[in-house]
């Protein structure tokens, strides 16, 4: 067909029956009911209608944008065969000069039934292909829609553009085909990302490196280790010195509640008593002094019932010169003969100039052998050869023996002593390297293994991170501090921050201190009555394991004067009550019992909130806290204040302060970084007053707990 240059080509008109049967409408539609399609340029030809209000049953209708170029297909249209299609046509070919399409514009009435409607769409091909495209819409009447319907339908969409869809235009799209492939599209997506999320999870978390557990402190890392020096703890017969049968029924079961979690027993070995019991002559048995074998059983057993562990003292560097072993090494016995430090010379003349620690020679000359025997200590404490292996092999036995019996480790006395130089030179070596004599230890159980040794080299018993001994005691807070004079709280810092620093950091083993023992003087002695409950916070709370000596949780005091031994003072018995003697017997004690017995007994200070046993019970406690097991130490010294904080995330922190000087101390610790921010003050001071953030002012052996 060809092109009219001249004017557009009719449009046709021709109407076709709706498939769907048009709702009943007023013969005169009310104005503004109706819309328009403005003419729009060619290659681009849309449409769109407005819903411009009106009343029921009027209608609304749209129409998607139609693209007529390029041509996508051939419709076969003629002017005299018309091409009729649904809408949804995609092209239509430019050669035709006018196409008149039935389009089927399905909407909804105001009362949301469906309707459809006929509307002829005339497109008409003017002069040239700048010319526009007219599209004339009618309603079923006829009449044709202006631009005045336009304006009022553009109106009525912006009122109506948010309002939602009815459940049957809901229906429609859950039906359809296209949305039911984007929802189940959409659908496994969302479990797909949410399954690979899951397992990027699964595998972050395991390829991730947990946090390290602190490794789980052991029961002598714990509680405080509480010495009991069995001649003067309780007498249960009346001769006047004590023995395991009171111990296994007295204070025993109060030592849990005080804190304690394993007991160090002095030796109750079979001997004569010449040094208080450090002169074994039998090791495998108990000396009548202390009562049975049976009475031992039943003091372990009694333990065991309350959770306590025994340490036993055991000397491996010596035995009494009763001792069966030292007699037939006197008479050359088979394997015996080697069993002690011999040396042959001149009855007049001692092997060198070695020193016993009681003073004169450290070696004494038998007549019955013709030989020298080494004794460092007292001369009826001959000196065992540990470097002979029958020897080891023996007290490797003796280990195993009372371990089997229920103990649970054992305290090594004299360490420093156990090997000498074998060339016997002048200046004996002291070899703490080593280790085998730990063996029948860690063949039996994983128990503690203590050892004595005044040195300032400890750290060399320890071994590496531990082989040789568990627990070198420190006697750092003993030999630094003899009377009050020596007293400072930068002496006490120095008597502890490099020995932690260097059994922590550099040894990787664990700490202890030990304020007083059967050997040297007490805390009360020492450091006076008003710091008493001070040193017994710092080393309460400090890294590492606090021995107490019996009777230091009451503050008790050494006494005044000796009656047979230099150590005689800090022996003194155990005050019980205010009864005669102080509950320690019904006869005549061993020892003096000390003056200040009747107000520092152990009844009267377990009914004292204030006392210095119940000061040490809270002391106890709070050493479980992880802050003090697990947590960081940073100490401060300012002025004559010594303390420190023990922090771990997620527990309640500890900041510990105490004046050693003699007059009042201000403490700013607003700046450092431990300090909280609120908590509470727990503070016990010599006279029982207060203190208050706010105040930071410290006087005279006041301490005090922040939490």
């Amino acid at each position: 067909m060809e092109k009219s240059t001249t004017e557009c080509t009719k449009a046709y008109t021709e109407e076709t029956p709706s498939t769907t049967p048009a709702p009943k409408r007023p013969s005169h539609p009310r104005p503004g009911s109706r819309g328009v399609l403005l003419s729009i340029p060619f290659k681009s030809v849309s449409w769109s209608g407005y819903k411009s209000g009106g009343e029921a049953p009027g209608f609304c209708w749209d129409v998607s944008k139609m693209n007529l170029s390029p041509p996508k297909q051939t419709l076969g249209a003629t002017e005299n065969s018309p091409v009729r299609q649904k809408f949804g046509v995609k092209s239509l070919p430019e050669e035709h000069q006018a196409l008149q399409l039935k389009v089927v514009v399905k909407g909804r009435t105001e009362v949301g039934t469906q309707c459809s409607f006929n509307y002829h769409i005339n497109i008409h091909d003017c002069d040239s292909v700048a010319s526009s495209k007219s599209i004339n819409l009618r309603d079923e009447q006829g009449r044709k829609w202006g631009s005045e319907d336009v304006e009022k339908g553009r109106r009525a969409q912006k009122e109506n553009n948010f309002k939602p869809l009815s459940k049957e235009e809901l229906a429609e799209y859950a039906k359809d085909p296209f949305w039911s492939k984007i929802r189940w599209l959409l659908f496994i997506l969302f479990w797909t990302l949410w399954a690979g999320m899951l397992v990027v999870s699964i595998i972050i978390i395991v390829l991730t490196p947990k946090c390290p557990t602190p490794k789980p402190k052991e029961w002598w890392q714990k509680a405080p280790i509480y010495e009991v020096y069995a001649k003067s703890f309780k007498d249960s017969d009346g001769d006047g010195l004590g023995d395991l049968k009171v111990i296994s029924i007295n204070y025993i079961s109060n030592l849990p509640s005080l804190g304690v979690g394993s007991v160090w027993l002095s030796p109750v070995y079979k001997s004569p008593m010449d040094d208080n019991g450090y002169d074994i002559a039998d090791f495998e048995s108990i000396d009548p002094t202390f009562g049975s074998m049976e009475d031992f059983k039943e003091l372990v057993a009694e333990m065991k019932k309350r959770g306590l562990k025994l340490i036993m003292d055991l000397v491996p560097n010596h035995s009494s010169d009763q001792h069966p072993w030292f007699q037939k090494s006197i008479e050359k016995d088979g394997e015996y003969t080697d069993y002690y430090v011999w040396r042959a010379g001149d009855s007049s003349t001692p092997p060198n100039n070695w020193l016993s620690v009681f003073g004169g020679s450290a070696w004494s000359f038998d007549e019955r052998r013709g030989e020298w025997y080494l004794h460092q200590f007292k001369k009826s404490q001959p000196d065992l050869n540990l470097r002979n292996p029958l020897v080891i092999e023996r007290l490797k036995e003796v280990m195993k023996f009372w371990l089997n019996l229920g103990v649970d480790g054992y305290r090594f006395d004299s360490v420093a002593h156990m090997f000498e130089s074998e060339d016997f030179a002048d200046e004996p070596a002291n070899d703490a390297s080593n280790s085998d004599d730990e063996t029948a230890y860690n063949e039996t159980s994983p128990r503690i293994m203590m050892t004595e040794a005044y040195t300032d080299d400890l750290n060399k018993y320890y071994g590496p991170n531990g082989t040789i001994s568990h627990m070198p005691i420190n006697f750092n807070l003993i030999t630094a501090f003899k009377d009050k004079s020596t007293v400072s709280a930068k002496a006490l810092h120095n008597a502890i921050i490099p020995y932690i620093a260097e059994v922590k950091e550099v040894n990787h083993t664990w700490p202890n201190f030990n304020l007083g023992n059967h050997d040297n003087p007490r805390v009360r002695s020492r450091f006076g009555p008003e710091l008493i409950d001070g040193i017994n916070m710092v080393v309460m709370l400090l890294p590492g394991t606090p021995i107490t000596y019996y009777g230091e949780e009451l503050g008790m005091e050494d006494l005044l004067e000796v009656q047979n031994d230099p150590r005689d003072p800090e022996r003194s018995p155990m005050i019980w009550n205010d009864q005669e003697n102080a509950g320690f017997t019904n006869g005549t004690p061993w020892l003096k019992i000390t003056d200040n017995y009747k107000s520092l007994n152990a009844e009267v200070q377990m009914n004292d909130p204030l006392s210095h046993f119940s000061n040490y019970k809270v002391l106890a406690k709070l050493r479980m806290n992880d802050a003090v097991l697990l947590g960081s130490f940073d100490p401060v010294l300012e002025g004559d204040v010594f303390g420190y904080s023990r922090i771990k995330k997620g527990n309640p922190g500890l900041v510990v302060l105490v004046n050693f000087g003699e007059d009042n101390a201000l403490v700013d610790l607003h700046e450092r970084k431990f300090f909280p921010d609120y908590g509470t003050i727990s503070i016990v001071s010599q006279k029982g007053s207060n203190l208050t953030q706010e105040e930071n002012v410290y006087s005279p052996g006041n301490r005090v707990l922040f939490q």
